[in-house]
């Protein structure tokens, strides 16, 4: 019994390493943005910026990470979904521009499928271009087929 037991869990074992293996262990996803003032649904608050983010999405802890182009301390973002082009959608995530990767947190399995699918987009926000009228931009959360990475 124990031998069979034993047989059984290497089975098992190498069923799983195969599949990592052919897998090539990669589980982290990489997203574009284009960001962009003619993508922002209220144009009056549009701003005369442009900025790109490159996204990494973790599979198997579902944590999105992104990196801009540019920024400053006033900078705010917001991951925003699920929605389409010219529709508006609901707050995911929200935080402000620092140098290097930002953490946008842990993507529900709802959100998560949302992203892979296109329908999340990225809003950043200058609050204090204009005080009483804060300027913004925005880019739909696309995948870059194809690509994948290994997590470190």
């Amino acid at each position: 019994m124990k031998r069979m037991l034993l047989i059984v869990l290497l089975v098992v074992a190498g069923v799983i390493t195969a599949a990592a293996a052919g897998s090539g262990g990669k589980t982290r996803r990489p997203f574009i943005v284009l960001a962009h003032p003619g993508q922002v649904v209220q144009p009056t608050s549009a701003t005369d910026t442009n900025l790109t983010a490159f996204m990494l999405f973790d599979e198997p802890t579902r944590e999105l990470t992104f990196t801009v182009s540019e920024g400053d301390d006033e900078l705010a973002w917001q991951i925003m979904g699920p929605a389409g082009p010219g529709e508006l959608g609901a707050e995911i995530a929200f935080g402000v521009w620092s140098p290097g990767p930002i953490s946008a947190g842990t993507l529900s399995k709802a959100e998560a499928k949302a992203l892979r699918r296109g329908q999340l987009y990225l809003r950043f926000i200058q609050p204090s271009a204009i005080p009483e009228f804060p300027r913004a931009m925005r880019g739909q959360i696309l995948p870059v087929p194809g690509v994948r990475y290994t997590s470190p």
